[in-house]
């Protein structure tokens, strides 16, 4: 889906731009115990061959328990996982949410897009 929205009609598959997918599971989707799993398009036939669409996909779980990400990236992950605020980032990104939530307009936002 990406895709369609970069190329318009005829334009070459190779002009494709870098773009980045990112999912925030609240669970281990592999069980690996890692914070973070990324995936890039190749061939299974030959891992050697990669499509050259320069997608990355990136998976963030919250409940790792590797040394696998940088202290702010830990941070901001148990943040999403209901652990209180750390630091600067994860205090000024509580205060939006909070913000965000006691906004009714936001909110009626939020049911309306839900029925529809």
């Amino acid at each position: 889906m990406i895709g369609l929205n970069i190329l318009e009609k005829g334009d070459n598959y190779k002009d494709l731009k870098r773009s980045f997918v990112i999912f925030v599971c609240i669970f281990d989707l592999f069980g690996e115990g890692r914070h973070i799993y990324t995936f890039e398009n190749r061939c299974i036939q030959n891992l050697e061959l990669g499509l050259g669409d320069d997608t990355t996909k990136i998976i963030l779980n919250t409940k790792g328990t590797m040394d696998d990400v940088t202290p702010e990236m830990k941070r901001l992950l148990d943040f999403i996982d209901g652990k209180e605020p750390e630091d600067d980032f994860t205090r000024e990104l509580d205060e939006a949410v909070q913000s965000v939530r006691k906004n009714e307009k936001w909110r009626m936002l939020d049911i309306r897009g839900m029925s529809a």
